[in-house]
């Protein structure tokens, strides 16, 4: 089974490597947002949405596949699973959908106008090593991504949908979340045709970083079962 990785904001193709040494039976591919070098930059959301689905389509070569997504990347996913059952007729066996509520018909992300805000909202979200945010040239670079993310995430556009996607679909988060209203998740199962179903971590956003073990053996067990 190959499972396509889609990273969250500020996230890089290197984000997911925690899960590698987990799995045993698992070809992945984590997708490599463009313009992450600051060079040729998304102009929008459907702009990036596009160049996954093409990184997605070439990695899976029409054998079975799963998507994962975690906050940004969570829709990321879910589009680039629409894209592929749209155009290609050739949607994922399942869709892990992380650490996100469903898709809301416009966005309004704040983009943070000072590092200082901006810095205040990694301490609360968590997933970055204090140690790191220390690191000048490591932080000039990660808020630059940030930034650019948000930016692309108020592009966004989640309506103009013509049908459901035929898969199921397993939301995962953290216990300690504490980023969005829980209630708002199960507007995810209108998306698909299959089965939803929700598992809790511990943990808070993000959960994965605390046991890459528990996520990797997870996914790995629920990529068939219904």
């Amino acid at each position: 089974m190959k499972i396509f990785l889609c990273p969250f904001a500020g996230g890089t193709k290197a984000s997911y490597n925690i899960f590698l040494k987990y799995w045993n039976n698992i070809e992945s591919m984590t997708c490599n947002y463009k313009g992450r070098d600051g060079k040729n930059q998304c102009r929008d959301f459907k702009t990036m949405v596009k160049d996954c689905l093409d990184q997605c389509y070439k990695f899976i070569e029409d054998e079975e596949y799963v998507i994962f997504g975690h906050s940004m990347g969570a829709y990321v996913a879910y589009e680039v699973a629409y894209q592929m059952q749209y155009i290609y007729d050739n949607p994922p066996v399942k869709v892990f959908i992380s650490g996100e509520p469903s898709p809301k018909p416009e966005f309004c992300i704040e983009e943070f106008n000072t590092d200082e805000a901006l810095m205040e909202y990694l301490h609360f979200m968590g997933g970055t090593d204090n140690r790191l945010l220390s690191d000048a040239g490591f932080l000039e670079t990660l808020l630059a991504r940030l930034r650019s993310d948000f930016h692309l995430m108020n592009s966004y556009d989640s309506r103009k949908k013509v049908m459901k996607i035929e898969t199921d679909m397993i939301w995962m988060y953290g216990k300690k979340d504490k980023s969005f209203e829980s209630k708002t998740v199960e507007q995810w199962s209108n998306k698909i045709t299959g089965t939803f179903k929700k598992e809790l971590f511990k943990g808070g956003h993000f959960y994965f970083y605390d046991d890459p073990k528990r996520t990797a053996d997870f996914i790995e067990k629920n990529l068939y079962l219904h």
